[in-house]
């Protein structure tokens, strides 16, 4: 973890220090002086409190469990060039990926899966894949735990709850050292990862190539009985599988391929729809993922005869079954 997490706070983007965080850095100037009364107070620290509320910065005052603070702009410049030579300058981007840092819990029952998570072929998971993976679906615990808060905040305004995606993955991003994750850093593929883990659990974070060699064995004509069945039995690629075996020997196909590439291929966006056609039928099927709407002006004013002078056109994707 970064010095500074411990050093500077944020109070409207504007960075901070407080007194009992340049105390615990051991920061000499704060001398302690013994009052008459028996308290102890620190004449530097105060006069720069009286100096930054009369020039307008960022002061909060002592409370309960909770130490003063002023504006880092507002210290005397040979203690700024003290503190930014021990401690590196103020980044908010240390601030953003803090939240993540401080916020993680590790999942125990993540890491009891990959630990115990057994490839087709025998072999384990790598100890430094364990690891990712774990912390992997920590991360994704804390940010559907967020976004859930967030929702139900924004409701009582009679709102509607976007996540902010784009805000998420950069401060993903700014933690991956600290936090040792292996997390897409583009938005829009980091919310699919989230999604799929939502959807299927602690396997889907697992990365495909452990199977690619086997899913390579995967003929066209094996995929295609592996489709129908799963479409007309309705029932998981895991269970299909199973009778992968006695088909193979009845029609003499490789019977070395792994479950785990059976199931890698079944989540392919091409497969999935492939499925849902033969389950669900062509309408619906359309309705899905083939069907789109335009509303287009028209070219010249007598080209549709309708009421707002507007055309609806139906854009169908074409799609081999």
């Amino acid at each position: 973890m970064n010095n500074q997490a411990n050093i500077y706070e944020w109070i409207d983007k504007t960075p901070c220090v407080s007194l009992q965080g340049l105390l615990d850095a051991g920061v000499e100037c704060l001398t302690p002086v013994e009052r008459k009364d028996g308290r102890i107070t620190f004449p530097h620290w105060d006069r720069w409190m009286a100096r930054a509320k009369k020039a307008g910065h960022v002061v909060r005052r002592a409370a309960l469990n909770r130490s003063s603070l002023i504006a880092f702009h507002a210290l005397p410049d040979k203690y700024k060039y003290l503190m930014i030579k021990r401690f590196g300058k103020p980044d908010q981007n240390n601030n953003e990926a803090q939240w993540l840092i401080d916020n993680v819990v590790i999942d125990e029952e993540a890491e009891k899966f990959y630990n115990e998570y057994q490839l087709d072929d025998g072999r384990w998971l790598p100890d430094d894949h364990k690891e990712k993976y774990t912390n992997n679906a920590s991360v994704l615990n804390l940010i559907d735990k967020h976004f859930e808060e967030r929702k139900l905040f924004v409701k009582k305004f009679g709102k509607k709850f976007r996540p902010p995606w784009a805000d998420t993955s950069r401060k993903i991003n700014l933690a991956q050292n600290e936090l040792n994750h292996s997390l897409p850093a583009h938005p829009k593929s980091l919310r699919i990862v989230f999604h799929t883990y939502i959807g299927q659990g602690y396997e889907s974070l697992i990365s495909g190539k452990w199977c690619n060699i086997n899913s390579e064995k995967i003929t066209p004509e094996i995929e295609h009985w592996f489709v129908h069945e799963m479409a007309n039995t309705r029932q998981s690629a895991d269970m299909v599988y199973l009778r992968y075996a006695s088909e193979a020997e009845k029609r003499g196909w490789d019977k070395n391929i792994t479950r785990a590439a059976f199931v890698a291929r079944s989540r392919e966006p091409r497969v999935q729809q492939l499925i849902f056609k033969l389950r669900h039928g062509e309408k619906a099927f359309r309705q899905k993922y083939g069907q789109t709407f335009r509303i287009e002006k028209p070219a010249f004013s007598n080209d549709v005869w309708v009421g707002d002078g507007t055309q609806l056109s139906m854009v169908l994707p074409e799609y081999g079954s």
